[in-house]
């Protein structure tokens, strides 16, 4: 092992062609530096082998992505196959096997997403790193060799027919990129202007902006000169603004006497003149708000003093509408009521709403109960009897008929023992028994329009009173049966009877219990309809159960006679409103039903009803005792006995008005030469960083000019150094042509730009304009070696070339191979440049060429040989 970095072996699994291969270089040899000859005919997967190597390397493969991003029709469908080989096998793996710097290096990249162009993103990648053994973290081989290797692994260390022929299209900026080992002058500088005029990182979506030092300052410069314009026109605005001021203030001499008009007797004792609140020794805001507080004090009492005769007459018209509003209520609570519910409240009077309800429910059991009595027995008796004793009166001749009921109902069942001796389980005997036993029922069944016999179901022998069949019966049943016939007929007699006695008193019973029911309801419907007629009772201080049509009319008069005389009261309102109103005619305090964002008109008021009126004059009173209890003086029981003039507080009122517009005038005069203080301070220190920046910022340029001139002179000189070798190599390649020599010239002043130009006929013309395919490719060649030469110290020193002899010419060929050999064969000295060179071809000749030249000059190399897609054979 050694410094260099070498590759021993490349492992590949589900990698485009690749399903699973592993390539071994220089096995057994100690040496593994040379090179490595791929062979074979086109689409064998020589190319996708160094695929392999860059994306395990560097996360990307560049000509694909390339090529991809020109793509219009980018769906995951279209992308199958961009990377992997078995669709159906989610991972790609490619593993490299390395030696760098006495270690055994181990990388492997996979990618096991469903978008495949994601493949090409180092964050969507896992990527390891084993160094003799031990993991170590990274996302690129730069993390191992502490160097840029992965950004420009295709431009630097790849070469190709297809890279060959781009050489048209290279800008002279890609030129300047191209040669940029060698331009540049130090990585100091580099990294000044870099840091100075900022720098682009990454191509396509991965391109990233690194704003430099001149722009970041630039945007300041520019944001601190839109400032100083603000700020220079606030410090002008404000200076105006105070000279206007200073103008208006002339006037002081004459206000100062305007002061002393201010009367020297004090109408309540915390009281002071103007010309003392003036000249008290208080900052600005306590001075105002003293003006103030003596200024709404005097408001207060001039509204209590305007204000007060109003707020007496207010009383006695609150007391009147009060009257007037319960006689209203009198009437149209109670005396109108009682006369439309007269009958309803006798009936309630003296009525207890608890007790007849639970009457209701006694009476309403009674009938339940009545209703449950079906047939005739003692017990049927005995129920009635109790249910009499709760509805009538003890004389009451249904008691005699339960009496006379016992005694019918103990001889009812003595005639029922008599008959159990005729007791048959004969059918036809019991039927013809039946009939004659029935045949007064079947008379009243006939009476009552019944068309057939309920036993046979005949028409025509149930039409007749004596019919056949029932004398048939009688023959048959015998004279025997004479007697049992005549002791059953005496027994449906009693039965008959008593079930008549059963319901007559049943009848008699729910009669009364229903007609008590139905005076109870009637008491309680009054007494639920008297409800609020009790209510307004308790309100005027009458007992219900005891008034009548006299007591209400004596009432009523009462009432009237505690009214203020009508005309009284027209002059006590018309006062109230004029003393209320203002010039408007709208009365002050007192907001309006109609519209709610003014006082109430005087029509509006004199339309209201008593109620309203009296809800307007509590506003008013409330109002006045709010202005009373809020006055905060000492003697303030005192200054309504007083005789204030009103005018006076006008007067007071007044010049405290003038002095605090005066106070106003000079806080705002204060405030104003503060701001102009600080306008005029932000704008000088605003000022004084813009020039500051503005000085930065020509400095920060010049350094940013000399850096680049001095970059210039350096790359001018390198660009003769560099000519050199380029011209050397391109002479070994190109042995014959017509073109005298070919050189490299730096251009731009502050740009990175040169051009690749030749001499012919001792005229220097692009080479892009005037060479063959074949000649840029020797062109290009020597452009990827001579940059080869340049990192010399890198330690990365793999150099990959894919089939790039197309369209040279043999001599040209043979020159090529020579300067292989010659270089590779003294890849131990100090002066080698390439370490491993991957060298593909599809060109048979070429294939033998290499292989004979490596081993006559005995230069150490594999090769390998594709027989089939990712099938090869090894031959050295």
């Amino acid at each position: 092992m050694n410094n260099s970095f070498l590759i021993n072996k490349v492992c590949i699994n589900n990698f485009r062609g690749y399903q699973n291969k592993e390539f071994e270089f220089f096995k057994g040899n100690k040496d593994k530096r040379g090179l490595i000859l791929l062979a074979g005919p086109n689409g064998y997967g020589k190319t996708s082998f160094l695929d392999a190597i860059e994306w395990c390397l560097t996360g990307t493969i560049r000509r694909l992505e390339e090529e991809y991003g020109q793509r219009k029709d980018k769906t995951v469908q279209m992308q199958k196959g961009l990377l992997k080989n078995n669709l159906s096998q989610d991972n790609v793996t490619v593993c490299i096997d390395a030696e760098y710097n006495n270690k055994h290096i181990i990388f492997e990249r996979s990618f096991d997403g469903q978008n495949e162009f994601e493949g090409f993103n180092i964050d969507k990648t896992t990527f390891i790193i084993t160094v003799d053994g031990q993991q170590k973290g990274g996302k690129t081989i730069d993390s191992i060799l502490g160097v840029e290797v992965a950004k420009y692994f295709y431009d630097r260390f790849t070469c190709s027919y297809e890279k060959n022929l781009k050489m048209y299209e290279k800008s002279r900026t890609d030129i300047y990129e191209i040669f940029s080992t060698f331009f540049g002058g130090t990585d100091e500088i580099e990294k000044i202007i870099n840091n100075l005029d900022g720098y682009q990182e990454g191509k396509g979506r991965n391109k990233k902006i690194h704003p430099g030092l001149i722009k970041e300052i630039d945007d300041k410069f520019l944001q601190l000169k839109k400032e100083k314009v603000v700020a220079e026109n606030t410090y002008n605005k404000e200076k105006q603004n105070l000279e206007s001021i200073l103008k208006q203030m002339e006037h002081i001499g004459g206000f100062k006497k305007t002061l002393e008009v201010y009367p020297n007797k004090l109408i309540y004792k915390e009281e002071k003149r103007a010309i003392d609140l003036y000249q008290q020794d208080l900052d600005f805001n306590l001075k105002y708000q003293s003006i103030k507080t003596q200024k709404k004090i005097l408001e207060q009492i001039k509204y209590l003093v305007d204000k007060n005769k109003i707020f007496s007459l207010s009383q006695d018209y609150l007391k009147h509408l009060t009257q007037e509003i319960n006689l209203d209520n009198f009437k149209n609570h109670l005396f109108i009521p009682f006369r439309e519910k007269e009958e309803a409240i006798v009936r309630s009077q003296g009525k207890d709403f608890s007790e007849y309800k639970n009457k209701k429910n006694r009476y309403e059991e009674v009938l339940k109960d009545l209703n449950q009595i079906k047939t005739v027995s003692k017990d049927s008796f005995d129920k009635l009897k109790k249910l009499g004793n709760q509805l009538l009166k003890q004389e009451h001749h249904c008691f005699t008929e339960i009496e006379n009921a016992y005694e019918k109902l103990e001889a009812r069942d003595q005639l029922l023992g008599q008959l159990q001796r005729y007791k048959t389980t004969d059918l036809a005997t019991k039927s013809l028994r039946a009939l004659i036993d029935h045949i007064e029922g079947f008379t009243k069944l006939r009476a009552n329009g019944h068309k057939k016999c309920p036993l046979c179901g005949s028409g025509e022998l149930f039409a007749s009173h004596d019919t056949k069949l029932t004398e048939e019966a009688k023959k048959a049943l015998g004279v025997i049966d004479e007697e049992r016939a005549a002791l059953q007929q005496e027994h449906n007699q009693y039965s008959s009877e008593l079930n008549d006695v059963l319901e007559n008193i049943k009848r008699v019973l729910n009669n009364e219990a229903s007609k008590q029911l139905s005076d109870i309801n009637k008491v309680l419907k009054s007494i639920n309809d008297t409800e609020s007629i009790k209510l307004a009772c308790s309100k005027f201080q009458l007992n219900f159960d005891k008034i009548d049509l006299k007591t209400l009319r004596e009432y009523e008069k009462k009432l009237r006679s505690q009214s203020i005389d009508e005309q009284n009261i027209i002059e006590l309102e018309k006062n109230i409103i004029n003393g209320l109103a203002d010039k408007y005619e709208r009365l002050e305090g007192i907001p309006s039903f109609i519209d709610l964002d003014e006082y109430m008109t005087n029509k509006e008021f004199m339309a209201l009803d008593n109620i309203k009126k009296r809800e307007c004059i509590n506003q008013f009173i409330r109002l006045y005792d709010e202005e009373l209890s809020t006055l905060e003086i000492n003697n303030k029981k005192d200054i309504l006995k007083e005789d204030i003039d009103s005018e006076t507080i006008n007067v007071r009122i007044s010049i405290l008005n003038r002095l605090e517009k005066e106070i106003e005038q000079n806080k705002f005069l204060q405030d104003t030469k503060n701001k102009v203080e600080q306008a005029e301070n932000i704008f000088h220190k605003i000022n004084k960083d813009f020039k500051k920046k503005s000085s930065e910022l020509q400095k920060i340029k010049q350094i940013s000019r000399d850096m680049k001139k001095l970059r210039g002179d350096w790359d001018e000189k390198i660009a003769q150094e560099i000519n050199g070798p380029l011209q050397k190599v391109y002479k070994r390649l190109n042995r014959h042509t017509n073109i005298d020599n070919i050189d490299l010239t730096k251009e731009g002043i502050t740009k990175q730009m040169a051009k690749i130009g030749v001499t012919l006929d001792d005229k220097e013309v692009n080479a892009s304009n005037v060479l063959s395919a074949g000649q840029l490719s020797i062109v290009s060649l020597s452009v990827f070696l001579t940059v080869a030469m340049g990192h010399r110290d890198n330690p990365f020193r793999c150099y990959f070339m894919d089939d790039p002899i197309q369209s040279m010419d043999d001599l040209n060929i043979l020159s090529f191979v020579d300067l292989l050999r010659t270089e590779l064969g003294k890849s131990q000295s100090k002066t080698s440049f390439i370490d491993q060179l991957f060298l593909t071809t599809c060109d048979e000749d070429l294939e033998k060429l290499v292989s004979h030249k490596l081993k006559t000059f005995n230069v150490n190399f594999t090769h390998l040989h594709f027989i089939n897609y990712s099938e090869y054979e090894k031959i050295t």
